[in-house]
């Protein structure tokens, strides 16, 4: 499941969504942003700690995910905020309790790969092996951090206020619309 947008050529693309969790495997990616073809960058992931709790992680191509050390629990909603540097090919993971007005200085996870990726669209991805169970809500793209937080109507990437809400439930085989 994608939606398209107008092209991102430089800076930085932020996307995020309202994530809860009540099952993850091994890991692999569930977000992220495509160009015009199958080029990915930004991908979030989530995979289980081994105790029970969860971790989120982050890939900038087609690199390995690198996961955060924080442990989170499931059942519990959080904002997680990805980020991809165009110009660097630098992709940034926030996973957060709240809607902080400022980026923080340190994310969840970092990860380097390809530069240079016009961004067009946003996606959800299923995985029928490896895929959480769960649900992702109010999925938003903007171009800086101020526009991924408001709490407001979208702010979509072409500075046109647009009312879009995506909810999305996985049942470990598709997500449900």
């Amino acid at each position: 499941i994608n939606r398209g947008f107008t092209p991102i050529t430089s800076g930085i693309a932020y996307a995020s969504t309202l994530v809860s969790f009540s099952a993850v495997a091994t890991g692999d990616y569930f977000l992220h942003f495509m160009d015009d073809g199958t080029n990915f960058r930004g991908r979030v992931g989530v995979k289980s700690d081994g105790n029970g709790k969860m971790l989120f992680g982050i890939g900038a191509s087609s690199s390995s995910l690198t996961y955060g050390t924080t442990a989170f629990d499931f059942g519990t909603t959080y904002l997680v905020v990805a980020s991809y540097n165009i110009d660097n090919g630098t992709s940034n993971l926030y996973v957060l309790t709240t809607a902080p007005a400022t980026e923080p200085g340190t994310p969840e996870a970092t990860n380097t790969g390809s530069s240079g990726t016009t961004i067009e669209r946003v996606a959800i991805r299923q995985d029928f092996s490896d895929g959480p169970t769960g649900t992702l809500d109010g999925i938003r793209v903007a171009t800086t951090w101020n526009d991924i937080m408001v709490d407001d109507i979208v702010i979509d990437v072409q500075g046109e206020k647009e009312y879009t809400e995506l909810y999305y439930m996985y049942n470990g085989t598709y997500w449900n619309p």
